[in-house]
């Protein structure tokens, strides 16, 4: 049944949308057509190396989780928007350069470029969240402030680890910027060690 997966293997790459844009990868992207996929996980193999992307949409709660790991070269990494007013942010990896939304097949992507092996992650939501600044490295159970700028109809915020469970909330400070926008610092603490850790946001409206 080689033809099976010869198949699974090309619908993977159209899905995921992992091609060159240079001989041999030195400059590619991945520029993802889900259609009715909900989840992808898939290795596509390069002259440089394997490229890994796992999409994760959550239609009914406006979501979608995307997990690029690069083998090197330049890259464009194109986050699908796959519902109206939404945004995304890096949520894990060296910082990626955001080129702004850009176009494709009908639908906008957030686009950011990276240069350098590693793993990216990115969140989108259809939710308030604007921005979200946290330091890329924290000791064990030591405080570090989550800053969080919403849009002024957010009534609360919570933190949640990439096991989806609820951080601690040891003070919330919320200021409002008087230009339809809250910050909200929140301190927290991660009692466990781990690389790659991620920080999930959910906030809920007035």
């Amino acid at each position: 049944h080689g033809w099976s997966g010869g198949s699974m293997i090309a619908l993977s790459r159209y899905a995921t949308g992992v091609v060159p844009t240079e001989a041999g990868y030195t400059s590619w992207k991945v520029q993802p057509q889900l259609g009715y996929f909900k989840e992808i996980n898939t290795r596509v193999p390069s002259e440089i190396g394997n490229i890994d992307v796992t999409i994760v949409k959550d239609a009914e709660a406006g979501t979608l989780d995307m997990t690029v790991v690069s083998p090197g070269g330049n890259a464009e990494i194109w986050v699908p928007m796959e519902g109206a007013g939404m945004t995304a942010l890096q949520t894990a990896g060296a910082d990626a350069e955001y080129l702004g939304l850009k176009e494709a097949y009908q639908k906008q992507y957030a686009v950011y470029t990276v240069s350098e092996a590693g793993t990216y992650s990115f969140a989108a939501s259809s939710g308030n969240v604007l921005s979200v600044a946290a330091p890329k490295s924290v000791q064990v159970n030591a405080d570090f402030v989550v800053e969080v700028i919403t849009d002024a109809a957010t009534s609360d915020v919570r933190l949640f680890n990439e096991n989806d469970m609820a951080l601690g909330r040891k003070a919330v400070e919320v200021i409002d910027n008087g230009d339809g926008t809250k910050t909200w610092n929140i301190t927290v603490a991660i009692g466990t060690v781990g690389n790659g850790r991620t920080l999930k946001v959910v906030t809920k409206g007035i």
